[in-house]
């Protein structure tokens, strides 16, 4: 109450009915001009009332009401849409008393939103198309779809012949890592920085999957990682939901735990602890039957990945792998369109499953199959999503065709007119390999940060060309350091206008033909360093008569505010350099410039490289100072060198 009075402008505070406890739902409804109204589709929050939605596992279709609650909540949600007279798509979010059949209206959202997103991804229904068409006064059964679609697919409430869940991705670690403490209770206050989803034909595979995307490199998702937590721990955090919920159900169900016990503790309907009991048993029955191809067809038609699989039987991922293709157990493709099969849908969206019918072609031999950064996180989630959407962009202005894998419900990359195909797939090795072998393209680009994945890949012999680092380098943090402009040309390093941090400096861009042949007495080179074309940082660490030199890749933060702030494409560069298509026109523009440099009073930078932040003090003095991003691309005409200031 406090914290309300401090937070109102009058000094009054309504007291209200609780709903925390309850079940929370959410309906999509779309309503033309002539008040034609569809359901677009329905999701239920796994966790009750209390947490925010974004912060809990989402579900759709919805698993745990009845047909009556159902078509209540429906009748309610037109009905509101109705009254608001809303044009357009709306969201409207209930809290369910299953007990007292009772239902409150939470809030509404008259406009497209994270649920949106969400529901055009797993449905494969265009909603943010057909709600733009419907706002500007065309009625449902007026508006045209391409050609992909069915004639009258506007008209159709989808149906789902899948189950999608959507799974939170927090960064209290990272924040941790940073110093910053953080409160990991889950609360009404949404915490979560992006999500991932998981598309499957049982709601068990899909929720494997979606914890697999949010964490693919496999180190925190282990089916033991808390087997250490105490009793009475285990009871706290059943009661009072952290980060780590799931991992923690499971591991009270490993406990002994019965599933009428958890809903009592959690609030969380039994329908899904008869689930996760499920994922539980088959992780028990799968580790008992080591090397046994029936028990292997069966982990990974609920989901268990090659990484997941080899854990159980404590051997490694390429053991399984090659077992997999021996006995023919190879994944098929299903689409995500909004008919459930009833009519000719071309829809290029796809998800993998165990089955006998696969529904993906491959393109053609002239193929990119861009491994996208995925979820948001902390930091660099949304410019690396930027990045490699210009990639893709880049790489049609090519010719081109690309195959996109993401399992953001939120990123750019899977709009539906950017790439020629996606994959909804979580980003372990052996998912983009079984679309590798499937659809066998002349590229595949990957982040930078992805070593495994890249290791992986080129031990295999697959053309993998690497996008830059999306996060800064941890290297060389500690010590004295200033940031420079470096040329790079052949075996030769140049400097040009250091510029100490903290400090300001007014020179104008230096041109390479200056800096050609100043040497560098005293300085040591990291070796290989920059081996292909790219954007990288140069840091120089002081040491005692001399400086070591570390050149990082620079982060998708930087690089794209490299593409605003100084109204060059270098992204589209980039591409065109890593494919040899430079076109002349490109190297007047390396050459020539013009290049801008950022100031506070024209492009503010939000994000500051992890090695550069212990010396950077926010509050010295901005005003006309100039931020200098060591950066450069380095391509394979004459001049294989251009200094951005």
């Amino acid at each position: 109450m406090s914290a309300a009075f401090k937070r109102s402008r009058t000094r009054q505070v309504i007291v209200d009915q609780s709903i925390v406890g309850l079940k929370e739902v959410s309906f999509e409804v779309l309503r033309d001009v002539r008040g034609t109204t569809l359901l677009l589709g329905s999701m239920e929050d796994m966790d009750p009332v209390g947490i925010h939605a974004a912060d809990s596992i989402e579900v759709t279709p919805i698993q745990t009401l009845s047909d009556r609650e159902y078509q209540k909540l429906r009748q309610a949600a037109f009905r509101v849409a109705r009254r608001l007279h809303i044009v357009g798509v709306m969201h409207v979010q209930f809290a369910l008393d299953p007990v007292l059949d009772n239902y409150f209206i939470m809030k509404v959202s008259p406009y497209y939103d994270r649920v949106s997103a969400m529901l055009s991804r797993a449905s494969g229904y265009p909603i943010a198309l057909v709600a733009a068409n419907v706002m500007t006064g065309i009625s449902l059964p007026e508006v045209k779809l391409s050609s992909r679609f069915a004639k009258r697919t506007a008209l159709i409430e989808p149906v789902l012949d899948h189950v999608v869940v959507r799974f939170p991705i927090f960064a209290f670690d990272e924040a941790q890592r940073r110093g910053v403490k953080a409160d990991r209770q889950l609360t009404t206050v949404q915490k979560s920085v992006g999500a991932t989803l998981g598309i499957g034909r049982s709601m068990e595979e899909a929720m494997i999957k979606a914890m697999r995307a949010a964490h693919y490199h496999n180190r925190d998702f282990a089916f033991d990682a808390l087997a250490k937590i105490t009793d009475n721990d285990l009871i706290q955090q059943l009661i009072h939901p952290r980060d780590n919920r799931i991992m923690l159900l499971l591991e009270a169900i490993r406990r002994g735990y019965q599933s009428d016990e958890l809903a009592e503790l959690t609030q969380i309907d039994e329908f899904y602890f008869h689930k996760l009991r499920n994922i539980y048993n088959l992780e028990v029955d799968t580790a008992a039957h080591a090397g046994d191809n029936d028990w292997l067809q069966r982990a990974k038609y609920y989901g268990f990945s090659d990484g997941l699989i080899a854990q159980l039987w404590q051997t490694n991922a390429d053991a399984v792998m090659n077992q997999a293709h021996t006995a023919g157990i190879i994944p098929t493709y299903k689409t995500v369109e909004p008919t459930a099969g009833e009519f000719s849908e071309v829809v290029p969206t796809f998800y993998s499953t165990y089955e006998l019918e696969n529904e993906s072609r491959p393109l053609s031999d002239k193929t990119a199959l861009i491994v996208t950064t995925g979820a948001f996180r902390l930091g660099d989630g949304a410019a690396g999503d930027y990045v490699m959407s210009t990639v893709i962009s880049e790489l049609h202005q090519q010719g081109i065709k690309t195959v996109v894998i993401n399992n953001n419900p939120n990123a750019i990359s899977l709009i539906p007119q950017l790439a020629d195909k996606q994959y909804l797939e979580p980003q372990e090795i052996s998912d983009i390999l079984g679309i590798i072998d499937l659809e066998k393209p002349r590229w595949v680009f990957v982040p930078g940060n992805r070593l495994k994945l890249i290791g992986a890949l080129r031990l295999r012999h697959i053309n993998v060309i690497v996008i830059n680092k999306d996060k800064a380098s941890k290297a060389a943090q500690d010590g004295d350091r200033f940031l420079t402009r470096i040329v790079y040309h052949t075996n030769k390093i140049g400097v040009a206008d250091p510029v100490e941090i903290g400090q300001t400096a007014y020179e104008a861009p230096t041109h390479t033909l200056q800096v050609e042949n100043q040497g560098v007495p005293g300085i040591d080179a990291e070796p290989g360093a920059m081996r292909q074309s790219g954007f990288y940082n140069t840091l120089f660490s002081a040491l005692s008569g001399h400086a070591r030199m570390v050149t990082t890749a620079l982060p998708f933060t930087e690089l794209a505010l490299l593409n605003k702030g100084t109204g060059i494409n270098w992204i589209r560069l980039l591409v065109r350099a890593l494919l040899d298509k430079t076109t002349a026109a490109d190297r007047r523009d390396l050459n020539q410039g013009p290049f801008a440099t950022a100031t506070k009073g024209e492009v503010e930078m939000v994000d500051v490289p992890v090695n550069l932040e212990t010396r950077w003090h926010a509050n010295l003095p901005l005003v006309g100072a100039q931020f200098r991003l060591g950066a450069k691309i380095n391509t394979k005409f004459p001049y294989e060198f251009q200094i951005i200031n």
